[in-house]
């Protein structure tokens, strides 16, 4: 008996492979597109941090000189520190 539920479970799972299969095909072939450009979704994000509009890299520059002379391989590739 458990071999005949095996067999059912097998070939329903291939007749929903094969249907999904064919609805997709005639879909694809019909030119049916899903229009999400149309309706989409208006997002709003409320409560957000204001940015500054100037960043000051004071600090930045400084870890950098840091980093670049303390750095023990010599010579300093600044590109492979990126």
């Amino acid at each position: 008996m458990n071999k005949v539920k095996r067999f059912q479970n097998i070939l329903a799972t291939l007749l929903l492979l094969i249907g999904a299969f064919y609805i997709g095909n005639y879909y694809g072939q019909k030119g049916y597109e899903i229009q999400i450009k149309k309706n989409a979704p208006l997002v709003k994000i409320q409560n957000r941090d204001q940015f500054a509009d100037e960043v000051d890299f004071a600090l930045f520059w400084q870890v950098w000189e840091q980093v670049r002379a303390r750095h023990l391989e010599r010579p300093f590739d600044p590109q492979k520190m990126l």
